[in-house]
């Protein structure tokens, strides 16, 4: 689902489809907060596990954010650019836990 909606909003965006754009960021806005809301139902608990998911959810939502922003009347391109630099250092970030993890579950077994 959030490959098809990413794709919609491509398509919007090519064909300088506004309205169809607005309506995509709300779909993907709806989408992020279930998938955010099904991340805090997972009974999985470590303190690992918790900080991946926090920065799986601060993920989604700057990317919700940046989207909004990005289809402002008069988007803020200093804001944007903030964005853009928080999404990628939270994408290193998730890189590094994850291996953090996977290297912990190698050394446990």
């Amino acid at each position: 689902e959030a490959l098809d909606l990413q794709d919609k909003a491509n398509q919007a965006a090519q064909k300088g489809d506004k309205a169809s754009l607005r309506t995509t960021v709300a779909e993907m806005k709806t989408y992020i907060a279930n998938f955010n809301r099904d991340l805090d139902a997972l009974a999985l608990k470590s303190t690992e596990l918790d900080k991946v998911r926090e920065k799986i959810k601060e993920s989604n939502n700057v990317g919700i954010e940046l989207s909004e922003e990005s289809i402002a009347e008069k988007p803020d391109m200093k804001k944007i650019d903030e964005l853009r630099n928080r999404a990628m250092q939270l994408q290193k970030e998730l890189v590094a836990d994850m291996q953090a993890l996977e290297n912990k579950v190698k050394t446990a077994q």
